[in-house]
């Protein structure tokens, strides 16, 4: 079992349950906040860092997860029933990337049909590529590039009022500002019918991710353009850096919320926090719990201890 005490420890590569780029350990009490002008740039920036990540790794980062309909079995409601206007289930995709959800699940369901939107322009083309591409749920998914943050106001004109079924959210609110999640939450209640449901996976308080961030993470200068994926650029600036892992690093956004090395970032969340996002906008909570899974580096074959959070909300 690997050590959460180890100061030395080991990069990993996490698997479909989630994903973390972890490059080493830092000390919560060490962490340094990153300075304010950083603070607005990678909130204004967020979708030029995701699409500089999907333009990197195409679809090869992260794996197809077919654990969804384990964890959330509403995908597979009329499954067993002919192809029919009146067996159609209806999910909207809030951060789909490239389909790692989307469509696993349509594959699966072939009453199932997907809107999917995210704010990465390359992440969208690839999947609308691949729906295009497979004949078993051609035509059963749109996807659309827009900016989560922006609310419901501005969806474009086919998605309706008490329109979905299903909204599916996976490891995307912990991409966000927390400030700007209610925006979320509006759109959910907006577009989901009566009855329908949120469904949730993300990121917990106290996961080893959290305690495992980059030691070196520049402090960028803010008016520099520079792509923050430049492997020289960054090995010369860890190189002149002297935050060690002793010295703590500039990754703390806020509480709980920080920025990996490559300028996307990540919200840990408790259940109390989650749960006040959708109770306040009227949701019922039909589950809300950690989620405790031993994943495996396969790089190094070393086990990890994961900590999600799952939670299911009902309009």
């Amino acid at each position: 079992m690997a050590s959460t005490n180890n100061k030395y420890f080991y990069n990993i590569i996490d698997d479909e349950l989630g994903y973390a780029r972890l490059y080493g350990y830092i000390d919560r009490e060490k962490q340094k906040t990153v300075s304010p002008a950083l603070i607005e740039k990678y909130e204004k920036e967020a979708d030029k860092f995701w699409d500089k990540f999907y333009r990197k790794n195409n679809s090869n980062f992260f794996k197809d997860r077919h654990w969804l309909v384990r964890e959330f079995p509403e995908f597979l409601k009329n499954s067993d029933k002919p192809i029919s206007k009146e067996n159609e289930l209806l999910a909207f995709e809030i951060g789909c990337g490239v389909g790692n959800t989307t469509i696993p699940l349509l594959e699966l369901n072939d009453n199932l049909h997907f809107v999917s939107f995210d704010f990465s322009e390359h992440a969208v083309k690839l999947l609308n590529q691949s729906v295009a591409e497979n004949p078993k749920i051609n035509g059963r998914c749109k996807g659309f590039v827009y900016n989560a943050i922006d609310g419901p106001s501005g969806l474009p004109d086919y998605i309706k009022d008490d329109q979905f079924d299903l909204i599916i959210i996976i490891f995307v609110l912990s991409a966000m500002d927390p400030k700007t999640i209610p925006s979320v939450v509006d759109m959910c209640y907006r577009t989901l019918k009566p009855g329908g449901k949120v469904l949730i996976r993300d990121y917990a308080i106290d996961d080893m991710a959290q305690s495992r961030f980059d030691n070196n993470n520049p402090d960028f200068d803010i008016n520099d353009n520079e792509d923050l994926n430049n492997n020289s650029n960054s090995n010369k600036n860890n190189n002149n850096n002297n935050n060690t892992i002793n010295g703590g690093s500039k990754n703390k956004l806020g509480d709980n919320f920080h920025v990996r090395f490559d300028g996307t970032r990540a919200y840990y969340f408790s259940l109390e926090v989650m749960e006040s996002l959708y109770k306040e906008k009227g949701f019922k909570t039909e589950q809300n719990q950690y989620v405790y899974r031993q994943v495996i580096n396969r790089k190094d074959n070393h086990l990890m201890d994961r900590k999600f959070i799952q939670s299911k909300f009902i309009k």
